[in-house]
């Protein structure tokens, strides 16, 4: 394995581990509330029988609505977990591109709220079929917004987006700062990783974006 190679498989390594603890702190966050909701209701059944304090039927409702919800966010988020994580499963496969940014941009929201950066994907219909290497073409789309984050305008808005262009694909993510269009890109570590997807990476100035121009169907 070569240096560049090893270089990669640390990033991607690194890149699984942040968004594996991302999904971590959205499940515990999930399983407090539910915990606290919980335990209201013990406390409110322990007052009804220790004290003859009538239960509160709204009360016991709304509780029982908070455990409902976080239920469902719970699902939702193993949901992409399970997703993410089945990414590493083959080396080539054909995937849907705009649901895989959507996954994506849900898993790293915490990441995203931190900076004050609000991501929105904007969808293809119907989604964009690409054969590729799913799990660096996800790492390649964080650090993407990564980099944009840093270059992100003053609305702190950005947006990812994929188009067809005859035998490749157009991701486009914007909002980017015009002020950036000297700035040496991409940055000398993403060669190796643009090498695995066939890839290159462009600056838009006119549409304030940065774009992966890539293959529809990557030859294994």
């Amino acid at each position: 394995m070569t240096q560049s190679n090893k270089e990669t498989t640390v990033d991607g390594l690194r890149f699984f581990g942040r968004m594996s603890a991302a999904i971590s702190h959205d499940l515990k966050n999930t399983l407090s509330i539910m915990n606290e909701s919980a335990g209201l209701i013990e406390d409110l059944a322990l007052m009804a029988e220790n004290k003859g304090r009538p239960l509160d039927p709204q009360r016991i409702h709304q509780l029982g609505a908070t455990i409902k919800r976080q239920i469902q966010r719970n699902d939702g988020i193993v949901r992409n977990m399970n997703q993410f994580a089945h990414s590493v499963d083959h080396s080539f496969k054909e995937i849907g591109l705009t649901a895989n940014l959507q996954m994506l941009s849900t898993i790293c929201r915490r990441l995203t709220d931190a900076r004050g950066v609000a991501v929105a994907v904007t969808p293809s219909d119907p989604d964009i079929g690409i054969v590729t290497r799913p799990f660096h073409l996800l790492h390649l789309v964080w650090l993407l917004l990564a980099w944009a984050m840093d270059h992100v305008d003053e609305g702190k808005r950005l947006s990812l987006q994929a188009r067809s262009v005859q035998d490749h694909v157009h991701l486009e993510c914007r909002g980017i700062a015009g002020a950036t269009a000297a700035a040496a890109f991409p940055p000398a570590p993403w060669t190796e990783l643009l090498e695995l997807l066939a890839a290159r990476v462009e600056m838009d100035t006119a549409q304030q974006a940065i774009v992966a121009v890539l293959p529809r169907r990557m030859a294994a």
